[in-house]
């Protein structure tokens, strides 16, 4: 730890006391709402958002159901509801928030679940409800709003309870209530008590924010949110001491952080791409925010914004569709529904192409994305989409929401997900809800592991050790060290250094063909110590054929043919996690994985081949296909690369 860091969690800690000594003050403390401009304003204070249609419909709303993520949770009029925890039904104490023990070990529950609600990011859905529905609707979703509002304020007073234990979950609940209330502007309920007291929650939070903020090593997403916080505070109530200060240091903060974790290529620092959406739609919001109040909009704080978009625009056309790759826990910085960081007329251009291959490479993140975009009628989507990880685990130095998956293969036609990435499941296997996973190891170690990604696995040991829940032994080193592009054809070539412990090193070569055809080739470098077993996570339903295996979703599919070793399909049970899948935090699905598995040659080498189909756009997939001059190719390559590391 530097000397910097050191003073700063030094004076963190000195805050935090400081804090705990103001927080009887400021429960006491009565904030006449007419003062502050926000609460009295007859016209909207925040800049009008680009939004779907909404996900979440009237009746369920009224029932004050809002989902915690994987488990169910409904407003309720009870003195005790959000010390509920949704995921075990326990209680979290009603004490100080730094004296609750929140991490893997506590006995109450997952603490990102119960977090959930507490964002209340439901009020923003509701508001926008209210304004769509006629009185009598309008009246019963007024009256929920208020009720929600009022009943977390009178539950959770300062700095008391695991609602405030994170900075970041304050910052986004604060962002939510603002643009929640903003919606509600001339419509008359019982919100309109309620907001007397938002400046009183405002400030309580902004004030925690910034004496807490994620910096040094604990810089990250959390710290985006936090400076969004703090710059939506500022703003939105200048009338308080410290606004300016706020103001100031979210902006700076959030320009910086930015620049910093949205790489040179769009890509993002923390290799999980759920949490890149997550960041980029808050640097939005902060950047629509301080152009609405003619700010200053930093230009560092822009141009990351504009190329983190770009970079989400090439892998996927909606929150929807982001491939699963590192953590993910579904989150949102506001909604569902934002738009923000989505431009449909660019995604949609995809299917208004002839047949024609493209490929994008994104050297500092470390990923290569190959489309073929096949011709179809009407608007329907065909393109193939193979998404080629060759980059590092994640963000220095622990790379905490990063999974041990280089190399990994996925693969996506029309949207559907193939070769899949099976997930996160949850960060606190304990009170997940998931069953056992049939070994000494919890679902958090399953999915972060190199056995649950497409790539290869020696000896059951993952490309790096993991060290509890987010952190790791150390980084590989992982590099595309060849391309080849034409009009019939993209071929790269990879390798990584994970296993150099073993004195092996892993190379990968792919390569897809105008006919729809994509060879996986892998082989591995150096004496083989034990087993090495050649992994696919398969989406949608799979059958086995004379050939191999076909597998299909909503009609589109492959036909995979394996070889190199002892092919095995397994299905999910209750003895093993391969197979299973996590299409959402805290949740699983059965499915099923091949293993390709190689115990005692050499150089151990495997050939997967594939071919696409689908409706309207299955290429001729019957065109011969000749990969023998591509593997003679990498071999040569391989042959003369000297590079110590990969």
């Amino acid at each position: 730890m530097s000397a910097g860091e050191l003073l700063h969690r030094l004076t963190e800690q000195a805050g935090l006391r400081h804090l705990q000594r103001d927080a009887l003050r400021l429960r006491r403390q009565r904030y006449d709402h007419q003062q502050y401009r926000f609460c009295t304003s007859l016209q909207p204070l925040l800049p009008a958002l680009p939004l779907a249609s909404p996900s979440v419909e009237a009746d369920q709303l009224l029932t004050g159901n809002w989902p915690a993520l994987g488990y169910p949770w409904q407003f309720i009029d009870s003195p005790r509801l959000w010390l509920q925890a949704p995921d075990s039904d326990r209680e979290w104490p009603n004490q100080a928030f730094q004296k609750i023990n929140y991490r893997e070990d506590n006995p109450f529950g997952d603490a990102r679940v119960a977090w959930e609600p507490a964002r209340l990011q439901q009020l923003f859905a509701i508001a926008r409800e209210a304004q769509r529905q006629p009185a009598p609707v309008q009246g019963r979703l007024l009256q929920l709003f208020a009720d929600t509002f009022d009943s977390w304020i009178s539950q959770n007073p300062p700095y008391q309870g695991v609602h405030y234990v994170s900075a970041m979950e304050c910052a986004l609940r604060l962002i939510a209530v603002c643009h929640a209330f903003d919606l509600l502007r001339g419509l008359a309920g019982g919100h309109r008590q309620s907001i007397q007291q938002l400046p009183g929650m405002v400030h309580a939070h902004a004030r925690l924010i910034s004496q807490r903020l994620s910096l040094y090593s604990s810089a990250g997403n959390h710290t985006i949110a936090e400076a969004a916080g703090l710059v939506y505070a500022g703003t939105l109530f200048p009338e308080f001491d410290e606004s300016k200060s706020w103001l100031k240091v979210g902006t700076e903060l959030i320009s910086r952080e930015a620049d910093r974790q949205i790489l040179a290529d769009g890509g993002g620092i923390e290799q999980a791409f759920w949490y890149h959406l997550f960041v980029v739609d808050l640097c939005g919001l902060c950047r629509l925010l301080l152009d609405h109040y003619d700010f200053k909009v930093p230009g560092s704080l822009s141009s990351a914004t504009d190329r983190g978009v770009a970079f989400l625009n090439q892998i996927a056309t909606s929150a929807k569709t982001v491939p699963r790759t590192g953590d993910a826990d579904d989150g949102h910085a506001l909604s569902a529904d934002l738009m923000l960081s989505w431009q449909p007329d660019r995604a949609g251009d995809s299917h208004r192409c002839d047949h024609r291959l493209s490929l994008n490479i994104f050297s500092e993140s470390g990923y290569s994305l190959i489309k073929l975009h096949q011709q179809s009628s009407g608007s329907a989507d065909n393109t193939v989409k193979v998404l080629f990880d060759h980059g590092p685990l994640g963000m220095p130095p622990n790379a905490g929401h990063g999974h041990a998956d280089a190399l990994s293969v996925q693969l996506s036609i029309g949207g559907s997900a193939l070769l899949i990435d099976p997930g996160t499941g949850s960060y606190n296997s304990g009170h997940s809800g998931l069953p056992p996973t049939g070994n000494e190891h919890s679902w958090r170690h399953y999915f972060r592991s190199t056995a649950a990604h497409n790539t290869v696995n020696i000896g059951g040991e993952d490309q790096t050790r993991q060290l509890g829940n987010f952190l790791w032994s150390q980084n590989f080193n992982a590099q595309l060290v060849e391309q080849h592009r034409d009009q019939q054809q993209i071929a790269l070539l990879a390798c990584h250094d994970g296993y150099q412990r073993h004195g092996v090193r892993h190379w990968r070569g792919i390569c897809l063909t105008i006919a729809g055809q994509l060879l996986i080739w892998d082989q591995l470098q150096g004496s083989l110590a034990g087993p090495a077993r050649l992994h696919w996570h398969l989406g949608g339903r799979v059958e086995q054929t004379s050939a191999g295996w076909r597998l299909e979703a909503n009609g589109f599919g492959l036909e995979i043919r394996a070889t190199g070793g002892e092919a095995r399909l397994y299905s999910a049970n209750a003895t093993s996690p391969l197979g299973w899948r996590s299409p959402g935090y805290g949740e699983l699905q059965a499915g099923q994985t091949l293993i390709v598995e190689q115990a005692d040659t050499d150089t151990p080498e495997w050939i997967t081949e594939t071919s696409c189909f689908g409706p309207e756009a299955v290429p001729d997939r019957q065109i011969p296909f000749d990969y023998s001059g591509w593997i003679r190719t990498w071999k040569q390559t391989i042959s003369t690369f000297s590079a110590p590391h990969c």
